[in-house]
């Protein structure tokens, strides 16, 4: 029954790896056509909106970066919580 502790160590160590992965990766910026279009009866710019669309992205992946690595962060710790409880339990007397 031991060994359970390897297969959460196994899943955890997995995960902070997805989470380090995933917060490396970011969503690229659109494109300026320089063109004019209308968003609710209000003539609006498309440069004006690709920038302030392309600063919401930028915010979205500088929150989604720091989520990631606190996720790894976490669940790395539990893995190494889970190493050291299979450690501590194959040095245990049964009694």
């Amino acid at each position: 029954m031991n060994y359970i502790w390897i297969i959460f160590f196994i899943l955890f160590i997995s995960l902070s790896g997805l989470h380090f992965y995933q917060s490396s990766k970011s969503i690229n910026h659109i494109e300026n056509e320089g063109k004019i279009a209308k968003i609710m009866g209000i003539k609006i710019g498309v440069k004006e909106f690709v920038e302030n669309f392309n600063e919401y992205i930028d915010k979205l992946n500088k929150e989604n970066m720091i989520i990631n690595i606190y996720a790894g962060i976490g669940y790395l710790l539990a893995a190494f919580a889970a190493l050291w409880s299979f450690i501590i339990s194959k040095n245990s007397v049964p009694s």
